[in-house]
């Protein structure tokens, strides 16, 4: 009777250790889980900041762009306006030269 009554504590301990492992176990395995998940986040958000930096620096890059095509456009037209006034200036000096020629 006795050995069996050792027999039965032993197998009630070992069921109280099972227990008590799978409880470890379950415990560890949401521990897992939790850091896994803090870590999805923390790359999504790196993913997140990436791609928010990719895309300003995008919009930098079109702003620059068009800013210097206006640049450029202003100077043409300013050289265009230049010249036109130089052809202009051209004309009356050679208009007046034509007058005075023929007042002599």
């Amino acid at each position: 009777m006795e050995a069996e009554r050792v027999i039965s504590d032993r197998q009630r301990e070992l069921e109280q250790t099972k227990a008590s492992n799978a409880a470890l176990i379950a415990q560890a395995e949401a521990k897992r889980q939790e850091s896994m998940a803090v870590q999805r986040v923390a790359e999504l958000e790196a993913t997140l900041i990436a791609q928010t930096k990719a895309e300003a620096e995008k919009v930098k890059i079109e702003v620059q762009a068009r800013a210097e095509a206006e640049a450029i456009r202003i100077r043409t037209v300013a050289e265009a306006t230049a010249e036109s006034i130089r052809q202009v200036n051209a004309a009356i000096r050679e208009g007046a030269r034509a007058i005075c020629a023929t007042g002599k």
